[in-house]
């Protein structure tokens, strides 16, 4: 950190510039003044001469070239500058004067005025001089080239050889002054520069008066930002930064130390050894500051250190060098400095989050005392303990809504499990005629702008349209082979969709039914506008089912006439809760995790909708199928639907069926209700 006087020479340097460009800015103003007077003269307003007007605007322009090219090439700090502007003023002001002089009788004083605001005697004292020597000049030029005071006589706009001229003839003799040098510097010049030598004297006055009271004004100001002791910026500093200056910075670093063991040191060796301590701490932090790099004592041992527009690693570098400083000594007391420091990086505009960050930080990188450790092992025990939750959330997010299709997935590899092992043989049959019989491939965009893909079966013009959505995991390959077969054998069309996140279509995240159901009404929609004369029948098996059930409260098509739910469940939460419990896990931590992990990383929530609440409010009829032996969705699920339905219903149990295979278990049963029920619902096959 800079001290006083630095920092006030560091001002005055500062000031030299802007003054240097208030300079400018008078040439500017006063090249406009003398531009209007040009004009006002042009359209006779003003009765002066107009070549020399004009003269006086043309040396001006000229003159005005170099302070220009200074002010683009140049630097402004430099000493020679201001002496150089002044002489430009200076000789502006004394050509305007020799070519218009009567009217530009007070322009002398410009010079001074421009001195003045560098508040420096030598710039004062040297505009007199200039000013002085170039008065003569242009008194003696304007004498004999220049506007002649008869003029406010006759009010013409002469100069001294025209009515010499005129007046030498035989009309009228008058004896003229034969020497005009003694005259000029005598009658003109001097009393000029003696008001000029007065105006000098008072403006010293002023500029003296002006210096004194900024020094006591710096030298207060200095006194209020800085620590007494350490010569660091103290904490009304700070704050004061923390408002007006930290928050227009890009990037900040913050590195905060607090010295170990003050109180300790203070109560046993005394007071002296611990200002000592903060002396060679404040000493250390001094050797690693600049314009850039400011630090402050925030506290009695407490510093701050906060670093402008920091280079990757820089703030990191800094501490390191203040820590080999205070390890590679013992100072004057022979003890060894101990500090805690914490860091932390980010936008200007939060400095004061970041300050409390890099506060926090140091609280884990050394306590301050021993009392300390254990707050610190708490806390510590605390983050882990919110990380492992986090992370488990996390795991269990992965495992149960994650499903990116990065591989390919052979239809014709039905698993060997409970559910498929009886009917493998006559799926892979069923299979085989599905991907030969000629279908359209069919794609939309869903409301969040994925695309959803599927496969369109027309059997016959006339029939109606039956869209079918698979479960979790699955595959309209597989679980759609008995709406397949149903639909072929009574010659009713067929559009079977790929859920989000399987198959041809995007995403990587399953909701089940949360989003899916938003996809049954585009793809509703969609089949509702290409095909508008049709009736549309909703069926779907699993999640496909629920997110149909879900999808019967939104604005779907009038052309949906009915809806077939094969063992569907009554809310994502419950069948969830349902497969943890299957597991002998804690449903109630388990599922919180997953609910939570939802919310965070997928971000949607479980209890958003519920195929329960929803088949409570739907119009359209409902055909609920369900297996008595299914250990995926329990049966009781299907009780529940049906039993909560408000519109008309019915109800068919495959007896020994499992999930998802309904039509294969009890294909006449499934085919006969599901005729029935499309009859009873008005639509004709």
């Amino acid at each position: 950190m800079n001290t006083f006087s630095k920092l006030y020479d560091t001002e005055l340097h500062n000031q030299e510039i802007k003054s240097n460009k208030r300079t400018l800015m008078g040439f500017c103003w006063f090249f406009l003044t003398l531009l209007l007077v040009w004009v006002l003269t042009m359209i006779n307003f003003f009765l002066i001469s107009k070549f020399l007007i004009s003269l006086s605007l043309g040396f001006t322009v000229l003159l005005l070239i170099p302070p220009v090219i200074i002010y683009k090439k140049a630097d402004l700090s430099s000493p020679w500058i201001k002496y150089l502007f002044l002489a430009l003023i200076s000789i502006i002001c004394s050509i305007i004067t020799a070519l218009l002089t009567y009217h530009a009788v007070l322009i002398f004083v410009m010079p001074l005025l421009f001195a003045i605001q560098y508040r420096k005697r030598q710039a004062l004292w040297f505009s007199f001089i200039f000013n002085t020597i170039t008065m003569f000049i242009s008194s003696y030029v304007g004498f004999y080239y220049g506007l002649c005071d008869l003029n406010l006589l006759l009010e013409s706009t002469h100069t001294r050889n025209w009515y010499l001229q005129t007046m030498t003839g035989s009309f009228l003799q008058i004896p003229f002054n034969e020497n005009p040098v003694f005259i000029i510097a005598v009658f003109e010049v001097l009393p000029r520069t003696l008001i000029l030598l007065i105006f000098t004297i008072m403006l010293q006055y002023t500029i003296i008066s002006s210096h004194n009271d900024a020094l006591r004004i710096a030298e207060l100001t200095y006194r209020k930002d800085m620590d007494a002791r350490t010569k660091l910026y103290n904490k009304n500093k700070y704050e004061d930064m923390a408002v007006n200056y930290y928050p227009s910075v890009g990037y900040i670093a913050v590195a905060f130390w607090d010295l170990n063991n003050l109180k300790m040191i203070n109560d046993n060796f005394g007071h002296a050894v611990g200002d000592s301590l903060i002396q060679t701490m404040s000493e250390k932090l001094l050797a690693v500051s600049n314009e850039r790099c400011r630090t402050y004592r925030v506290g009695g041992d407490e510093f701050l250190l906060i670093l402008d527009d920091p280079a990757p690693g820089e703030i990191n570098r800094i501490i390191q060098q203040v820590k080999t400083e205070l390890s590679s000594g013992t100072g004057t007391t022979g003890l060894r400095i101990l500090a805690a420091v914490g860091s932390a990086e980010g936008c200007g505009a939060d400095i004061r989050s970041l300050v409390k960050k890099s506060r926090c930080r140091h609280v884990f990188r050394q306590g301050k005392e021993q009392g300390g450790q254990i707050m610190i092992y708490i806390l510590t025990a605390c983050l882990v303990l919110v990380f492992l939750l986090f992370f488990t959330s996390y795991l269990l997010y992965r495992g149960v809504f994650y499903y990116p299709q990065k591989k390919h997935v052979d239809p014709y590899q039905i698993p060997d499990d409970m559910l498929y092992a009886p009917y493998k043989n006559a799926m892979l049959h069923l299979l085989h005629e599905m991907e030969q019989t000629p279908y359209e491939e069919v794609s939309i965009r869903s409301q969040d702008g994925l695309s959803l893909c599927g496969r369109l079966y027309l059997f016959r013009p006339d029939a109606p349209l039956m869209l079918f959505f698979h479960g979790y995991h699955g595959t309209f390959l597989w679980d759609g082979l008995g709406s397949f077969r149903f639909c072929r054998k009574n010659h009713i069309n067929l559009l079977v969709v790929d859920e989000r996140s399987h198959g041809k279509s995007a995403d990587q995240i399953i909701t089940f039914g949360i989003r899916e159901c938003k996809d049954v009404k585009c793809w509703a929609d969609y089949a509702a506008k290409r095909f508008p004369e049709k009736s549309l029948i909703l069926s779907g098996v699993s999640m496909g089912s629920a997110s149909v059930m879900m999808a019967s409260v939104l604005s779907l098509p009038s052309s949906v006439k009915a809806l077939i739910c094969d063992c569907g469940y009554t809310a994502p939460a419950e069948i969830i809760k349902e497969t943890i419990r299957s597991f002998h896990l804690p449903v109630s931590f388990c599922y919180a995790l997953l609910h939570f992990g939802a919310r965070i990383f997928g971000h949607f929530n479980l209890s958003e909708s519920t195929a329960l609440s929803a088949v409570k409010q739907t119009k359209l009829p409902i055909l609920f199928i369900h297996g008595d032996h299914d250990s995926i969705v329990p049966p009781k699920m299907c009780d529940e639907l049906y039993d909560a339905c408000a519109s008309r219903k019915k109800k068919l149990i495959i007896t020994g069926s499992q999930h998802a295979v309904n039509a294969m278990a009890d294909f006449d049963s499934y085919e006969r209700e599901i005729m029935n029920f499309l009859k009873e619902s008005g639509i004709k096959i």
